[in-house]
């Protein structure tokens, strides 16, 4: 009964247009939450702060034609960054399929997304999208507190 609601709100998620960062945020909002939920973890709320600090990650990501964290190093937020796709919910979706790969309780570069989309001392999110040189478009979201935290993941994954 889970999988079938997540879907069904992944499906309607994955087919609502785009007509503004809020909706953007709003989408990546819903599709962790169904994900969250899932796994028995608390909801996320939209941190405005997060959302402008994501929208300038992907603007420098954009404009320095490149996709790493390096940026990001020092802000104090955690951060997943995602490349092609044109709405969050495939962004989110590619980060928690990485689930299969995971061993707990340990950190793994293989799945360190979904570690951080399920991460439960996480509360607060913000994402946002911006037209990127070599694949289409890149989806960040920036995370506070920050997830995949040595020596705390057999408490929060």
């Amino acid at each position: 009964m889970k999988y079938f609601f997540v879907s069904s709100v992944l499906l309607l998620i994955a087919f609502d247009k785009e007509g503004s960062a809020a909706s953007f945020n709003d989408q990546c909002v819903q599709a962790h939450n169904a994900y969250r939920m899932q796994e028995g973890k608390p909801t996320l709320t939209t941190d405005f702060r997060l959302v402008n600090h994501a929208q300038r990650r992907a603007n420098q990501l954009s404009a320095s034609c490149s996709f790493d964290h390096n940026g990001n190093l020092g802000s104090g937020y955690g951060e997943n960054l995602a490349f092609g796709y044109y709405n969050c919910a495939q962004s989110v979706k590619m980060w928690y399929d990485e689930k299969r790969f995971y061993r707990a309780p340990v950190f793994s570069a293989q799945t360190g997304h979904y570690t951080q989309v399920v991460w439960r001392g996480t509360t607060k999110v913000g994402c946002a999208t911006a037209p990127h040189c070599r694949y289409r478009t890149i989806t960040v979201c920036s995370y506070d507190p920050p997830g995949n935290m040595q020596g705390q993941f057999q408490n929060n994954v």
